[in-house]
């Protein structure tokens, strides 16, 4: 997600709309709060102090992860002075590469430490990623269940695809259309009793959307869907054990689910987050961002969220 986009994908988006589907109300738009699916680690630093009594050196014992900008300044105790008016505390910046505190430099070495007491070094802890959006005038999605899944030819030039055959659970989903759902979304695969991990993709093996380690289950783009028969066929990467994958059960039955969810209507923030979710998943969604919803009704306080795909 790039702080320009003005579409989010959920993994279910039913219940942005909770009260339309299972009540009589009409929601026109809701309010989010997009948050980073990473918790926010703060660094470790030691120093060192040399002759003289002052900092010579700070040690990186862990980067920590979820630092923004390109630099941070780090927090120095002071020393154990001397005598009256002997010992300024020393000062330094951090650099952030990725998020994570990379280097260091040291403005100001202070007077007056000492080898055997070194000062305690802290880095400020990184704050959470997150943008507050307003009037999400469209919410779409639906879920269902998968009753068949197969090995296919490839979408596009790519060589290699997986069709899955699936049936919207309309009880649940009053208010969607089955062609709400186009090529190009992102889909929730789950609960699913075949195959020994997948990696999806895009359009080539090179593009990434998600590695699976748990049967089929994934986060996949659709590469064609046909709505008629409930078919949706998605790339994947040509390298992997497709044997035993091909599977089906008998109507009325499911091995695995399936949901999908497309907030858009919206206009960003003065201050818009770029979050990149692609290629993230390893197991469950534990490791996506979440979007809360807010400033509507039941789930007003963000109690309810959902994983961004």
């Amino acid at each position: 997600m790039t702080t320009t986009d003005t579409q989010l994908f959920v993994d279910n988006g039913k219940f942005f709309r909770y009260e339309q589907d299972f009540g009589s109300l009409t929601i026109n738009s809701v309010g989010g709060l997009i948050v980073s699916g990473e918790t926010p680690v703060a660094a470790g630093l030691t120093a060192t102090v040399g002759a003289g009594g002052t900092i010579s050196a700070l040690t990186i014992t862990s980067g920590g992860s979820g630092y923004v900008g390109a630099t941070t300044s780090i927090s120095i105790s002071a020393p154990h002075a001397i005598g009256v008016g002997v010992g300024t505390t020393a000062t330094a910046t951090a650099t952030i590469t990725n998020g994570i505190i990379t280097g260091t430099t040291i403005t100001n070495g202070g007077i007056g430490y000492t080898v055997t007491a070194p000062p305690q070094v802290i880095a400020p802890f990184p704050s959470w990623t997150k943008e507050d959006i307003d009037t999400i005038t469209t919410m779409q999605g639906y879920d269902g269940t998968i009753t068949g899944i197969a090995v296919t030819d490839g979408i596009g030039s790519h060589d290699l695809a997986i069709k899955f055959n699936i049936t919207r659970d309309t009880a649940g989903n009053p208010n969607t259309s089955d062609t709400d759902l186009q090529v190009g979304y992102p889909i929730y695969i789950f609960d699913t009793q075949v195959g020994h991990g997948v990696t999806s993709v895009n359009s080539s093996n090179a593009a990434v959307v998600g590695v699976g380690t748990t049967c089929v289950d994934n986060i996949y783009i659709v590469s064609a869907f046909n709505a008629g028969v409930g078919i949706i066929t998605c790339n994947v990467d040509t390298g992997i054990t497709s044997t035993g994958i091909s599977t089906s059960v008998g109507i009325g039955s499911a091995i695995g689910g399936f949901s999908w969810g497309r907030l858009s209507g919206f206009s960003r923030s003065t201050d818009p987050v770029s979050i990149g979710v692609t290629g993230r998943i390893t197991s469950g969604l534990s490791t996506y961002p979440t979007i809360q919803r807010r400033d509507y009704g039941l789930r007003s306080t963000g109690a309810a969220r959902k994983d961004l795909g």
